[in-house]
């Protein structure tokens, strides 16, 4: 298990196993706080747990 904050610069080298790294990420942020650029997006980016997101269409 790996806490960091977004602000840390991390990374891991090649994967050279047969298998597939499995990764489980969860960010907890404002959400005002919109990212810089829009790169390393994923299927669940952006889903919310909880709160009222600000950008919603009503």
């Amino acid at each position: 298990m790996l806490f960091l904050t977004y602000l840390t610069v991390h990374g891991s080298g090649v994967n050279r196993a047969d298998e597939a790294r499995t990764t489980l990420l969860i960010q907890f942020r404002d959400p005002e706080d919109r990212p810089a650029d829009e790169v390393h997006r994923s299927r669940g980016q952006g889903m919310m747990l909880r709160g009222v997101d600000p950008a919603a269409r009503d």
